[in-house]
């Protein structure tokens, strides 16, 4: 698959690759990035490496969409991603991280509306999921503004460093787009 570079809102989702390792590094190495994550510290060069070149292989056999956001004028804002594709049932799960430099100024938002309408419109996806750790307050919101729905909560899903939280669900179908305003 060519990854496209997907013009949003006065962000760009430009496909991941290795230019950004250092961002991502950064990114990786974050508290907040770490407490509400899969990533776990500590988060070196090399796991950015890893992480860059999963996304740069899931490009090319259809099983990962990553891209780094940028700004206009090509500023790194943070990941948004497909974290998981499932071609044959035509669903996958949305992730995004935004650098701190970049939150609270609706990034995260129209990076995962940007990114949901092209994994439902363009690549073809008929259910998106977003899943996240349920006291995640600020992901709930960009949820939410992204026309996302509630589904429910799968209780002490997550185990991390010792602790267990319980996960929240939210999706989007195609016809749900008439609820992002």
């Amino acid at each position: 698959m060519n990854p496209p570079v997907l013009d949003g809102d006065d962000i760009r989702l430009v496909p991941l690759d290795k230019d950004v390792v250092n961002e991502m590094r950064e990114l990786g190495q974050d508290p907040d990035v770490l407490r509400w994550t899969y990533v776990s510290a500590p988060f070196t060069r090399e796991k950015a490496m890893e992480w860059v070149q999963r996304y740069e292989d899931g490009w090319k056999d259809g099983s990962l969409a990553g891209f780094s956001i940028q700004s206009p004028a090509g500023d790194f804002l943070g990941f948004a991603a497909l974290v998981r594709v499932n071609t044959e049932g035509r669903e996958g799960e949305a992730g995004y991280i935004v650098a701190p430099q970049a939150r609270g100024k609706g990034v995260a938002t129209k990076a995962l509306r940007t990114l949901t309408d092209w994994a439902l419109f363009d690549f073809g996806l008929h259910r998106v999921e977003l899943r996240m750790d349920a006291d995640n307050h600020a992901s709930i919101a960009v949820a939410e503004r992204s026309g996302y729905l509630y589904e429910g909560t799968l209780r002490s899903l997550y185990f991390k460093e010792g602790r267990r939280s319980d996960t929240i669900v939210y999706s989007r179908l195609p016809e749900d787009s008439e609820v992002v305003s």
